[in-house]
């Protein structure tokens, strides 16, 4: 399974890109646990683009937590503004 979480993670590169707050959470180990939860759940090959979303998606779980409520949402926004000044398609 590391080779396919491996892979999750350069498709989430290639797709969405990353910084050094996203490299650093692709060492931690509730991201591995999320990535291989979701990455388990397929049963063939997964499409590039889902496994990049499914890095994204723990990426964001690991980072910010679970999160509903406006004011969480608006600071995640500035957050990303502040990571990402020149803008970037994560969002």
């Amino acid at each position: 399974m590391v080779a396919d979480i491996e892979m999750a993670i350069e498709k989430y590169k290639d797709k969405y890109g990353y910084d050094h707050i996203d490299e650093e959470t692709f060492e931690k180990p509730s991201f591995v646990a999320k990535v291989k939860e979701a990455l388990d759940e397929y049963e063939d090959d997964i499409p590039s683009d889902d496994a990049a979303d499914i890095v994204k998606d723990a990426l964001y779980f690991v980072q910010y937590g679970d999160t509903s409520d406006a004011d969480d949402l608006a600071a995640i926004s500035e957050d990303y503004c502040e990571r990402f000044p020149e803008g970037s398609n994560k969002v």
